[in-house]
């Protein structure tokens, strides 16, 4: 969410800290701060909002709060005090919904008499700044009470709908089978019976989709006049699924797909009458409220002693109390506990593990002491099936097998997953040859890259059959005709563990490139363990990134005279092939008539692109020419 610190500090009388503080200290108690950005003669923090607090900080009334009280600095003015006032009713207007459940709340206004035309320079600057392009004065209003307390709305031209009786009419309802809708940007969506339609409701014609986005049918331009105000409440798996289903991602779907409460609704309507009236004139005919079942306030009780329980603090009750003052909240105290009314836009604070984690982060977790944990008085409990486990794969790569972790789900199983990643894999999978094979395929193609002759792989995971589920372990390996073969590697692994391996290598599946054993059997047959491995020190490793696009080989031979090392010839070439050069290996080496013949393969990868032939041949012309020119040295 970007935020406008000019328009931040418009909440406040007092001075607040400069943007890079306010970043700091927002990071260091609420959110991270992703940038901050001098745009104009404003700043605009770019706040990570996390999941659980979408549905009141998405917004400039959000993230001033926030402030408010970290800072412990109080809002000169906070628009979601006062209750708003919806008494006034519109007589030239309907509205039905369908399904409650989907939309829980539809409130809407009418406005007669304005004058569309552009935004104030002001309106201009606060939207662009949070990266909004300016419509005219009515839309930009609507957008600017979203930005400002977090609640969508949208404007309809009356005009453009259909009249019965001297009435407007609005219906939310699901779409039909086949319906589809053009949008304000002109583009065209076909519709399922499971996405929520805003209609026209005298003629049925579709005029927005739900919590989404508006239709051109009552697109509000220059020649509006009488126009309907639209604050609604829906449902925030619909407006997901919808979203998701159409590639259609805006403001208002972030919003309601997070989740907000039906009580912003009054709150947004309210402000964007107000702030339309004081921009494009018009008066206010009245508004319609369809609210049938208000949610139930909500209390949260916690104790002194259970946060200081589970912060590890010592706050007094005095402590505690200063910061649920900071958030406003009201509340009633019973000896040591406090009982907390939740304001309605905190749809985050249900339980008094939620209003304790509020208190510490208010109090800063940095205050809280460190403490060392007490002194193992009992033996510590061996793990033997980590422990075998851990140690089966030291074993295994001593004997150069890397771990591969490959996916449980399978197109055919004995167990359906009810809820599937992907259509095409709904099975678990019952064994992990298939998987390990895939592998073993996709790696031995890349050996090259590895600098390796074969490639041998392992792997550690749950198989799931119609009775059972067991821990396997599977081998895999591919290389040449000298290579070991998996099944011959299981008796030397078994017998390092400690056990004869007759009885177990029964049960042992096997091809020529994988074996598979039940490692959960072995591991039960396996003597118990009386401590832990001791670990040796960590070497001196890093990670390097590796690239996503394909490698090219190239091979070059030369004869050198005898005395001319591979080394030598080793250093030529990395340094005129240059940055592209992945690795490079000796693969042959002989002699003959007072000469030595050395091979190298190298090869070539970048980490931005797919290399060409001409490219890369153009490195071999430069190789070759600076190898040749040492005397009696000659490419093959």
């Amino acid at each position: 969410m970007k935020i406008s610190y000019a328009w931040v500090e418009k909440y406040f009388e007092k001075p607040i800290p400069a943007p890079e503080k306010i970043a700091d200290v927002i990071t260091f108690h609420a959110f991270e701060i992703d940038s901050v950005e001098k745009k104009g003669g404003d700043t605009v923090l770019d706040v990570k909002v996390l999941p659980d607090r979408t549905h009141d900080c998405l917004s400039h009334r959000g993230v001033a709060k926030e402030i408010s009280v970290i800072c412990d600095i109080p809002l000169a003015s906070d628009p979601l005090k006062k209750n708003p006032d919806l008494s006034r009713k519109a007589t030239t207007l309907t509205v039905t919904v369908e399904d409650p459940r989907l939309c829980p709340r539809y409130g809407a206004a009418v406005i007669r008499g304005v004058s569309v035309k552009p935004s104030p320079t002001w309106l201009k600057e606060r939207l662009e700044a949070v990266g909004q392009r300016s419509v005219n004065n009515v839309v930009d209003a609507t957008n600017f009470v979203m930005f400002n307390v977090g609640q969508p709305l949208h404007a309809f031209d009356a005009s453009k709908l259909s009249e019965k009786s001297g009435k407007y009419a609005i219906a939310v309802r699901s779409a039909k089978k086949g319906e589809s809708i053009t949008t304000l940007d002109n583009k065209k969506y076909e519709l399922t019976e499971s996405m929520l339609l805003i209609t026209d409701g005298n003629s049925g014609e579709p005029i927005g989709i739900a919590g989404i986005k508006g239709g051109k049918a009552a697109e509000i331009n220059e020649t509006s006049k009488d126009i309907i105000i639209e604050s609604a409440n829906f449902n925030a798996v619909s407006t997901r699924k919808t979203s998701h289903a159409l590639k259609l991602r805006t403001d208002a779907s972030t919003r309601f797909e997070n989740d907000l409460s039906p009580e912003f609704v009054g709150y947004g309507l309210v402000g964007a009458v107000e702030l339309i009236q004081r921009l494009a004139g018009g008066e206010l005919e009245g508004y319609i409220d369809e609210y049938p079942k208000p949610p139930e306030g909500w209390t949260v009780s916690v104790s002194r002693d259970e946060v200081n329980a589970l912060l590890g603090t010592k706050m007094t009750s005095s402590d505690i109390e200063s910061i649920l003052k900071r958030f406003t909240f009201t509340y009633e105290i019973q000896g040591e506990t406090f009982h907390v009314t939740v304001p309605f836009e905190r749809l985050d604070l249900r339980i008094k593990e939620d209003l304790i984690a509020d208190i510490g982060r208010i109090y800063g977790y940095d205050n809280i002491p460190t403490i060392a944990p007490e002194p193992l008085v009992q033996p510590l409990e061996i793990n033997k099936t980590f422990y075998y486990t851990d140690k089966i794969r030291t074993l295994l790569a001593e004997r150069e097998f890397s771990e591969v972790y490959t996916s449980v789900f399978t197109k055919e199983g004995e167990r359906a997953v009810q809820n599937k990643v992907e259509s095409d894999t709904p099975y678990l999978r019952t064994n992990l040859t298939p998987s390990l094979e895939s592998a073993l395929e996709m790696n031995f193609k890349n050996k090259e890259l590895f600098g390796l002759e074969e490639v041998r792989i392992f792997e550690i995971g749950q198989t799931w059959t119609k009775k059972e589920e067991k821990l396997m372990l599977g081998l895999a390996i591919k290389g040449n005709k000298k290579s070991q073969k998996p099944a011959d590697i299981l008796p030397e692994l078994i017998k390092e563990l400690g056990m004869d391996h007759s009885d177990i290598l029964q049960n042992v599946r096997m091809n020529s490139s994988v074996a598979e054993i039940d490692l959960g059997a072995l591991v039960e047959a396996l003597p118990e363990p009386t401590s832990y491995q001791k670990t040796e020190g960590l070497t001196d490793i890093r990670y390097k990134t590796f690239s996503r696009f394909p490698f090219v080989l190239r091979d070059i031979a030369l004869w050198v005279p005898e005395g001319v090392t591979s080394e030598e010839i080793a250093k030529i070439l990395t340094e005129n092939a240059g940055d592209l050069l992945h690795s490079h290996k000796l693969f042959d080496e002989f002699r003959k008539e007072g000469k030595i013949s050395y091979a190298f393969r190298l090869v070539f990868q970048s980490l931005e692109r797919t290399l060409s032939d001409e490219e890369v041949n153009k490195i071999m012309e430069k190789v070759v020419k600076n190898l040749e020119k040492n005397e009696g040295w000659k490419v093959r």
